[in-house]
């Protein structure tokens, strides 16, 4: 009966604490106006556990700002025949180019006999000068068909994928076997990557990203793609990962983009932080007393930088916070009750 003797003292605190740390801000406080942070408090020991407050210790970690995108598995049957279609053409453009210098070699060896006197008629360089007209209209013919394959191949693969390719031999044999993919990076409209920027790629089956950052795929990126997103409107880019069964071609995926310069700080968690006068603050902890006494004190907190269910405080050092109750801090600090009347132990209640 003890817990309902509590729970009766605690509802209209509880209640009072949800209404000043959720709605304060709408009340009485006009468009735009801040008011003043609320005054520190200090709590004994045994008030704290009778609210149930929970302080959590927040460390200094290295944190990158992110925003999403969107990416897709390409199939890689397109950019492989687009890259032997290449290389066709390029084996056939040689051969064509060793055609012309045999054909001219014998055109002039038979000119130059005839002239000698030997025995060659005029029919032998008439055919020998034909064979090397031939030989110019094929290596023309190869030359052009060069051309089209290597527009073929930009139209698909892009310079940095090309270029890739003809660095990495292996890499064609990686994505015909199915141990390499290559994904396309969609962004937003006016967005582009800055240089040393990070990508991952969530895949579909993982949960969502903690606050570490550390699930999903991350992408070796190439460079910009052959083609801006035909939905998105945006830039995009190509990069390679890893094969997984997770990663099938036509999959259209939610890509993170990391910024490249790291920022120290905190990550607090959206529980702590409150809404009161146009300000977003939370109640940093002091260190304890001998008897477990501290000082709350409210901080004021920027929400510019969201990241998993919180946001991230750059610059900030070290500290502790209250994560869990914190609304309970704008109220009266809860009194002390004692244990009822012996033989009266459900204070009155009649079930």
């Amino acid at each position: 009966m003890l817990f309902k003797h509590s729970l009766h003292h605690m509802l209209p605190r509880l209640l009072r604490a949800g209404l000043l740390g959720v709605c304060a801000w709408a009340v009485g406080v006009p468009a735009g106006a801040q008011t003043a942070l609320p005054p520190p408090v200090s709590w004994s020991a045994s008030q704290q556990r009778a609210s149930g407050l929970r302080i959590e210790h927040l460390a200094v970690r290295s944190y990158r700002r992110t925003r999403s995108a969107m990416a897709e598995v390409l199939d890689p049957g397109p950019l492989l025949q687009a890259q032997a279609a290449l290389d066709d053409a390029r084996a056939r453009s040689a051969q064509a180019r060793a055609e012309l210098e045999l054909a001219t070699l014998r055109a002039r060896q038979a000119r130059a006999l005839f002239a000698a006197g030997q025995d060659v008629a005029q029919a032998t360089v008439d055919q020998a000068r034909a064979g090397r007209l031939r030989a110019q209209a094929g290596l023309a013919a190869a030359e052009s068909a060069l051309r089209a394959a290597r527009a073929g191949r930009a139209a698909v693969l892009g310079p940095t994928l090309g270029r890739r390719l003809r660095r990495q031999p292996g890499l064609a044999d990686d994505l015909a076997q199915g141990s390499e993919r290559v994904l396309r990076v969609l962004l937003p409209p006016g967005r582009r990557l800055a240089p040393g920027a990070r990508v991952r790629v969530r895949l579909p089956a993982a949960p969502e990203s903690t606050r570490a950052g550390s699930r999903g795929v991350a992408l070796r990126l190439l460079g910009p793609a052959p083609r801006a997103g035909e939905s998105s409107q945006g830039l995009a880019y190509l990069g390679l990962a890893r094969a997984s069964d997770a990663l099938q071609p036509g999959l259209r995926l939610e890509a993170v983009i990391e910024s490249a310069t790291p920022r120290q700080g905190v990550w607090l968690p959206a529980s702590a932080v409150l809404f009161h006068g146009g300000r977003a603050f939370v109640f940093v902890a002091s260190a304890p007393a001998s008897r477990g006494d501290r000082q709350f004190t409210a901080r004021q907190v920027s929400t510019r930088w969201p990241l998993d269910g919180g946001y991230v405080q750059p610059g900030w050092s070290a500290t502790d916070v209250v994560s869990g109750g914190a609304g309970l801090l704008l109220t009266p600090p809860p009194e002390a009750h004692t244990l009822p009347p012996a033989g009266n132990a459900d204070d009155g209640d009649d079930d």
